[in-house]
């Protein structure tokens, strides 16, 4: 079955979609993929807005910032299925690591906007449910889904290996951390955590995002979600 990594930004996709490219050509096997993004750099394989008219032909391993939705656009996966991969995160910590990586990146387009803002107004306003946005839609009976955190990006790339290479690699092939910024100069500037916040701005923050928060707690808890997520299991979440 054809893999889909749903990479929800800033929750550690990089070192999933990465760690497997980069095990995938030390070992010499053939990784046919196709790495949908409208970044820069080498692993830009195919832009957004051109991928549902992408021949998916012999593709196997499918990365991109597009929501479950926007993947079932394309009529291969639609019709074909596929295992959907992501990984969730605090959603708190998502939205830090947003504005740090933003305002440290000076060639990132928002970068002079969001470093002129306030880090907690920034904060609030970017409070959003956006990996329950990924992740919502008509879920179809040929598809799979793993949901789980970043704690098990090792244990998923062993498995995303067995299905797309037909190998059962070690799990420390996986351990190692990507910083998708790495060999992009930066700027120095003031990263902001978690404990420099106010408790009511956090308090704040998860009122906007209580869905996230909602899934968050429940891959927490069960470490990996292998099984397909009915419309009635997201109805609930957002009850």
């Amino acid at each position: 079955m054809r893999v889909v990594f749903i990479h929800i930004p800033k929750t550690a996709g990089t070192s999933f979609r990465v760690n497997i490219n980069d095990y995938a050509n030390r070992n010499g096997h053939l990784l046919k993929k196709c790495f949908v993004y409208n970044g820069r750099g080498g692993s830009v394989e195919c832009k957004n807005s051109d991928f549902p008219k992408r021949n998916l032909e012999g593709v196997a391993l499918l990365s991109g910032h597009l929501s479950y939705r926007d993947w079932m656009e394309h009529c291969e996966i639609r019709n074909g299925g596929a295992k959907f991969i992501t990984f969730l995160r605090d959603p708190v910590e998502r939205v830090i690591s947003l504005y740090n990586y933003i305002t440290s990146l000076e060639a990132h387009p928002e970068h002079d906007l969001v470093s002129a803002t306030s880090a907690e107004d920034f904060l609030i306003e970017r409070s959003q449910n956006l990996q329950f946005e990924y992740l919502r839609g008509e879920k179809c009976e040929n598809s799979e889904f793993v949901i789980s955190h970043s704690g098990y990006i090792p244990q998923i790339s062993a498995m995303v290996c067995h299905d797309v290479l037909g190998v059962n690699p070690p799990l420390h092939e996986f351990e190692e951390r990507k910083n998708v910024t790495a060999d992009i100069p930066k700027k120095k500037a003031k990263l902001i955590s978690r404990n420099e916040l106010n408790e009511a701005t956090i308090r704040k923050m998860y009122d906007s995002m209580r869905i996230d928060k909602k899934m968050f707690d429940i891959v927490s808890h069960e470490g990996i979600l292998n099984r397909n997520i009915s419309d009635d299991f997201w109805d609930e979440l957002s009850a």
